[in-house]
């Protein structure tokens, strides 16, 4: 059991047990904690297939875990080959990635034009961009047009260790705005030794726009090498940047939307966890743009089911409180110099997943875990 220190609403102090592989908690008098209010049941997840087009890219992000796993790949684009891994009688979803994925855009036209013909139940779940190439007329004629969806990989005052700034180029931000205003765009920053604050990260992209920011899929950084450990978090800081993250994210709720996250932990209370990496959970999948399934978008490798999808939980993650937003690490990241340091960032960065969960579940605040 792990032992939580939590203020409870009216300022005093109890201790909570919470036993992480049952995903139960227990009161100072060992009953379990039921959550409060109407919890919203996990709606099932359709089947999802990543479309690796290759790791080329129009930044040099100083950090970039690509650069250090997949080699400038790019693939080839075979509709039919893609279209063997995406069900024929059952609604799907499917999504581009690169690199940048946008260096790819008429090949990602074609391949949505062309499932709609092969696998009319499925449908554009939409990429991730840097931005720079997200000109008026792709706004208009796909994104807007089709209602799919982008995620703004954007670093804010980190920027500078991706390079460019695309919100300072006026034409950009100003489609970054229309994307906002029809609720297709979220940010989703990684947190570096530049960017550490959810707060200053919020106020400062907020300057070059007239629409609220909206955040999902926020990481910290992980470090693969010792640029990219330059760039991260120091170790000493972690600690400060746990809990600054943690106030911002209950003042910032309304931006930083991570609902769907802290209520797919609440409604799974009392639920044995499955600790498995999230990219082959249950029914995703990666393939290449040329129809190869892989392990996931950050490693070109052949797909081995029972290594990746089944490796074994470590033994000091059994009963560490954030290892269901953390997954215990990638199981392809595992070990080398840097994985310590990478468990104390994941750990930091994920606690206030747990600590907006705790609260949307029980109303109160974790303010530490004792042990």
């Amino acid at each position: 059991m792990t032992r939580l220190a939590v203020w409870r609403a009216d300022g005093t102090t109890k201790e909570v047990l919470y036993d992480v592989e049952r995903n139960e908690f227990y009161d100072d008098r060992g009953q379990m904690m039921r959550p409060r209010g109407e919890v919203s049941e996990a709606s099932p997840s359709v089947p999802h297939v990543r479309v690796l087009f290759g790791a080329m890219c129009n930044f040099s992000c100083s950090y970039c875990h690509q650069h250090a796993t997949m080699n400038g790949c790019d693939y080839t684009l075979d509709v039919d080959k893609v279209a063997v891994h995406i069900p024929k009688d059952e609604p799907s979803t499917w999504s581009a990635w690169g690199g940048e994925a946008l260096l790819r855009f008429e090949d990602i036209v074609v391949l949505d034009e062309r499932l709609k013909t092969l696998r009319p139940l499925t449908r554009f779940g939409g990429t991730a961009t840097n931005g720079q190439l997200l000109k008026e007329d792709r706004i208009t004629d796909f994104f807007l047009r089709n209602k799919y969806p982008l995620m703004f990989s954007y670093d804010g005052p980190g920027q500078d260790l991706r390079g460019v700034n695309p919100l300072a180029d006026e034409s950009c931000a100003k489609n970054i705005d229309k994307l906002l205003g029809a609720g297709l765009l979220h940010f989703s920053p990684v947190f570096t030794r530049l960017n550490r604050s959810l707060r200053t990260y919020i106020l400062y992209c907020q300057q070059f726009l007239k629409k609220p920011v909206r955040l999902q899929g926020a990481c910290t950084l992980q470090a693969v090498n010792k640029v990219s450990y330059d760039a991260a978090i120091p170790e000493e800081d972690l600690d400060d940047f746990a809990t600054q993250l943690c106030q911002d994210a209950y003042v910032q709720y309304e931006s930083y939307q991570v609902y769907s996250a802290v209520e797919r932990f609440v409604s799974r209370i009392g639920q044995p966890h499955n600790f498995r990496c999230s990219a082959v959970f249950g029914n995703r999948k990666t393939v290449t743009a040329s129809g190869e399934r892989i392990v996931c978008h950050n490693f070109n490798i052949p797909y081995d089911g029972y290594r990746h999808e089944n490796a074994v939980l470590k033994d000091k993650c059994r009963q560490c409180p954030v290892v269901s937003f953390c997954y215990c690490q990638c199981p392809m990241d595992r070990g080398g110099e840097y994985e310590e340091y990478n468990c104390k960032a994941q750990y930091a960065f994920n606690f206030h997943m747990l600590a907006l969960s705790f609260y949307r579940a029980f109303g109160h605040n974790i303010a530490r875990v004792i042990g």
